[in-house]
């Protein structure tokens, strides 16, 4: 073996950039400035030819401007018979209803996964005060 140290080839201080001649500052900026100006002169005849397409009957066009004035609710109100959540027990029910009513159709994956979300919440709750209670005792019991 030698005792060579080892090299620094290949790496450069802190603060020095890895690639000196890399993009310059501000060009992602400019190129998003002119999509800009180019999508906002366009808009206005794209949107009239959709709306053209539309009522063509092009469902896709009537579909995408739809989207566009009526926009999807992020979420909404469901509506399951669940137990209150006082035990793991508990959790363990609310979750098989969740499943049925996913399974079921009665709500979609989406808002199952929600809703589970929400009941191992309240489980990991209910574990919380659980060991606290119990640290609680102990610590009355200790000398």
């Amino acid at each position: 073996m030698t005792d060579n140290p080892p090299s620094n080839r290949g790496r450069w201080k802190p603060g020095q950039s890895g690639n000196p001649s890399g993009r310059p500052a501000g060009i992602r900026a400019q190129a998003i400035d002119v999509l800009d100006r180019l999508g906002r002169a366009a808009a206005e005849d794209l949107v009239l030819t959709l709306i053209a397409q539309a009522k063509a009957g092009d469902s896709k066009a009537a579909e995408s401007i739809l989207k566009r004035v009526w926009p999807q609710p992020s979420g909404r109100a469901v509506s399951i018979d669940l137990p209150v959540i006082t035990t793991a027990q508990d959790a363990l029910k609310a979750t098989a209803l969740v499943i049925e009513a996913v399974t079921g159709g009665q709500i979609d994956p989406n808002e199952g996964q929600t809703l589970t979300a929400l009941i191992e919440t309240a489980r990991r709750a209910l574990e919380g005060v659980e060991l606290e209670r119990r640290i609680t005792a102990l610590e009355a019991r200790a000398p």
